[in-house]
């Protein structure tokens, strides 16, 4: 997928998130994904205003759905899961989680009846 199909037209979002997700780190900074894309850093904060999203939401999504997907199909512990979707403890993945779904990631876990307890 070349730069100018991420950064134009109707298949800017979906091009993106699929650019994010497929990164060889975890959770690239924006500054990566903007280099990646030979435009500037305020360049793609733009188009992804102008697309009504923003970077932030869009890592936020993707640690939503890998935190989700660690609690339904592993025994890690919350803190290590947390971790694992960048953050710096389990306490903070657990708030972020909370934000996210209204329910505490342990709490989520028991609803889909597998994993470890937290």
């Amino acid at each position: 997928m070349g730069a100018n199909a991420v950064t134009s037209g109707a298949d800017f979002e979906p091009c993106l998130r699929e650019l994010v997700a497929n990164w060889d780190e975890l959770y690239p900074r924006l500054e990566s994904i903007a280099r990646h894309l030979s435009v500037s850093t305020r360049t793609l904060k733009r188009r992804l205003h102008r697309n009504g999203l923003s970077y932030r939401r869009l890592l936020d999504e993707l640690r939503l759905r890998d935190g989700m997907s660690m609690l339904r199909d592993s025994d890690l512990s919350i803190d290590q899961i947390g971790c694992r979707v960048g953050y710096s403890s389990g306490a903070n993945f657990s708030r972020a989680f909370r934000r996210w779904t209204g329910l505490a990631p342990g709490r989520w876990r028991a609803r889909q009846g597998s994993g470890a307890p937290s």
